[in-house]
């Protein structure tokens, strides 16, 4: 048996053992002996032999693998140099070479320039080895691929038809390879949120896979994972939760416990149970999927900063702000570092994390991102790609809670404008956005304009409606919102309840949805003075928020102070102080002594005890209160001049007049200054004074000012 030199041994074996290694997932050894293989290849041989280069790319595929896509590409850029030069540019050799750049240049986020090398490659493979050969389809694929990612869908569609149709000539319906486009045009239909035609065509895919290799082979079980995240956007929760916990199982049995497919299957759970409102469930998901891969793939991966940016958005909705900026800056620092600031997942996490800022109070920072994200969306992908509408919509929501209603108003105007245009009037998202901006319609007072919108958007998914479809039942919750804002209180109520039928029904009584349409509820019979009503939703409100929130959670302890208020209108003064108690006490747990949520549920508190006449308690609860705004607002700010009025009042009922004068005139110099005579606030406590000053016999003075009261409501 013939036997090769020894050195072509070493280089043989130093190879295949980097290879192995790297199945393994042990990157740091395959790194450090294929970086050995390329040194001995370039001492043995020279660096333009072939098998130095083989070497070299085995490096860069690791590389790719590990995410650490520009040295990647460095590496492969340098191979193909030296394949053009040597070889000559149409050898297989060499255009492989240029098929594995365009493939780094994809992972990379370079669109562009994969999208070049691509169509360079595939020139040269159709006419060299014709349109039906493997490698020429290959690359018909991953074109495809990137037209997908570039959000050319009918492109990307196109070619995987292509791809398909060559396939189909020389391979049976159910091979493996002609299955694998398959499930492909179902992901570009996912893409597209055509989520009936994914839906059939990846389980066309998947009862091809299990026919011809079997319910746990690797291919088979990837489809499932694929089609579970098919079953979540469709809104099929329980059908996504059974499919994906069947893929985690089989890759468990096929890959082990800490594949990079395995990860990728907790992760779609995790978002499973995001969706539906299984947040606890959700966060142990993403973790188990973020130390997998943080610790296989490294903390710059693509697929760990992708669940970064999913465990971001989850302590968003657990209300967890802080945590939710620290990991968000996280994941996007890494995505700017590994893909570059335009690139489209970047942005993506930049919307997240100005979303972050804003609720954590950071207002000129999260301007600067959603503005980034908008501008920079649209530069990369189009005015009308899916994307670059989120950003504009996420942009014109901010300027709506934050901004001028004016620049809220224009923004959306453009974003439906544009929404019609790309995606047409019955998309899910046009539809949203059409939803958004009935919203602010309603919060300008263009009541008409708004309601317009909602019944148009209502009538054209009517049978969505009917099927409790998320987007319609959110349609119906906002026409309540602009029902409410008209004073509409009836309609707003079955509006609302409509909505809350919906969500309880098809999301479940703890989600956040069902859970959120019972707050609006609750404020619409607090508001009509059904405060019994109102009571009894607030209690059963509590009680769901304690089960998912927690008893602190900022939401669950907003809840418990509006049970107090419902309380506080029946006279059931002694129950309600108990509440508003627990929510004072949570607040100022969660928040400080100084927060403004903690001194308006001391406010409250205040309130209540006056009311049950418990006069020396309410004085010292708003003094506190009184105390804490100074400190946190100023003495100036309105709400510090409420509480100065409020003090005069407990001071009256107890008759300390001389004090109770002295803070009327304190609150009233602030609020002339700061709101002006006529505001009512400052008229209320112009009258306040007066029957102080009856109260004290100071007649002359107690006439001066009715005159003064008379003489401001003339004008």
């Amino acid at each position: 048996m013939a036997t090769s030199p020894q050195p072509d041994l070493s280089l043989n074996t130093a190879q295949n053992l980097a290879t192995i290694y790297a199945r393994a997932g042990s990157a740091e050894n395959a790194e450090r002996i294929y970086r050995n293989a390329v040194l001995l290849g370039e001492r043995d041989y020279g660096v333009e032999d072939p098998r130095t280069l083989t070497a070299a790319e085995d490096l860069a595929s690791l590389f790719r693998m590990q995410g650490r896509y520009q040295e990647a590409i460095e590496l492969q850029e340098q191979v193909l140099t030296i394949r053009e030069r040597v070889l000559f540019p149409d050898h297989a050799d060499t255009q492989r070479a240029l098929n594995d750049l365009a493939c780094a240049y994809s992972e990379q986020g370079l669109l562009g320039k994969a999208e070049d090398a691509f169509l360079k490659n595939l020139a040269v493979r159709e006419r060299v080895f014709g349109t039906d050969d493997s490698a020429t389809i290959n690359t018909v694929n991953n074109l495809a691929v990137v037209y997908a990612e570039q959000g050319k869908l009918d492109q990307a569609k196109e070619m995987y038809k292509r791809a398909l149709n060559a396939r189909r000539k020389t391979l049976p319906e159910d091979h493996p390879l002609v299955l694998e486009i398959v499930d492909n045009i179902g992901g570009v239909y996912f893409r597209q949120n055509n989520l009936e035609e994914s839906e059939r065509m990846r389980q066309t895919a998947l009862a091809g896979f299990e026919k011809a290799l079997g319910p746990d082979h690797f291919s088979t079980v990837m489809v499932v994972n694929n089609l579970g995240s098919v079953y979540s956007r469709l809104g099929k929760l329980d059908a996504a939760e059974e499919m994906l916990k069947r893929a985690i199982d089989g890759f468990l049995n096929v890959v082990g416990h800490d594949h990079p497919a395995t990860m990728t299957a907790h992760n779609n759970l995790g978002e499973v149970y995001f969706r539906q409102g299984k947040l606890v469930e959700a966060q142990r998901s993403y973790m188990r999927a973020l130390d997998g891969r943080e610790k296989y793939l490294g903390p710059d991966h693509l697929s760990t900063l992708q669940t970064l940016h999913d465990l971001g958005a989850l302590y968003r909705e657990q209300g967890k702000p802080f945590e939710s900026k620290s990991i968000l800056e996280r994941a996007f620092q890494g995505r700017e570092k590994v893909l570059g600031l335009t690139h489209s997942t970047t942005l993506q996490t930049a919307r997240e994390l100005g979303y972050a800022y804003e609720t954590t109070g950071l207002m000129s920072k999260a301007s600067v991102l959603y503005q980034r994200a908008a501008t920079e969306t649209e530069k990369v992908l189009g005015e009308t790609h899916i994307s670059s509408l989120a950003a504009l919509s996420d942009l014109a929501m901010f300027y709506r809670k934050h901004g001028t209603l004016e620049d809220a108003t224009a923004t959306l105007r453009r974003a439906v404008e544009r929404h019609e245009a790309g995606l047409g009037p019955k998309h899910p998202a046009t539809l949203q956005c059409v939803s958004n901006f009935g919203v602010v319609l309603g919060i300008g007072q263009d009541y008409q304009a708004a309601s317009d919108l909602y019944k148009r958007s209502l009538e054209i998914n009517k049978s969505k409606l009917e099927k409790q479809d998320a987007l319609m039942l959110e349609i119906a919750n906002n026409f309540g919102l602009v029902l409410e804002l008209q004073g509409k209180l009836p309609e707003a109520q079955q509006m609302y309840s409509r909505a809350f039928d919906g969500r309880n029904e098809a999301l479940g009584p703890q989600h956040r949805e069902t859970i959120n349409t019972m707050k609006n509820i609750g404020r619409v019979l607090f508001d009509m003075r059904k405060a019994q009503d109102a009571e009894i939703l607030y209690r059963d409100l509590v009680d769901r928020q304690r089960e998912t929130l927690g008893p602190n959670d900022p939401d669950t302890l907003a809840s418990v102070n509006n049970v107090g208020l419902a309380l506080k209108d029946q006279g059931k003064y002694t129950e309600s102080e108990k509440f508003h108690r627990e929510a004072a006490e949570g607040y100022e747990q969660l928040y400080g002594a100084d927060h403004p949520e903690t001194l308006l549920s001391l406010n409250n508190l205040a309130l209540v005890m006056d009311q049950a006449r418990k006069l020396p308690e309410a004085e010292s609860l708003h003094r506190r209160v009184i105390e804490g705004r100074k400190t946190a607002l100023g003495l100036q700010h309105p709400d510090t001049l409420v509480s100065l009025v409020n003090l005069g009042l407990v001071l009256g009922d107890q008759e300390k007049y001389i004090e109770e004068e002295q803070v009327y005139r304190q609150a009233l110099e602030g609020q002339e200054r700061v709101l002006g005579v006529e505001h009512p606030n400052t008229l209320t406590t112009l009258h306040n004074l007066w029957t102080n000053l009856l109260a004290q016999r100071k007649n002359n003075e107690a006439e001066e000012i009715h005159r003064r009261i008379a003489e401001i409501s003339q004008q």
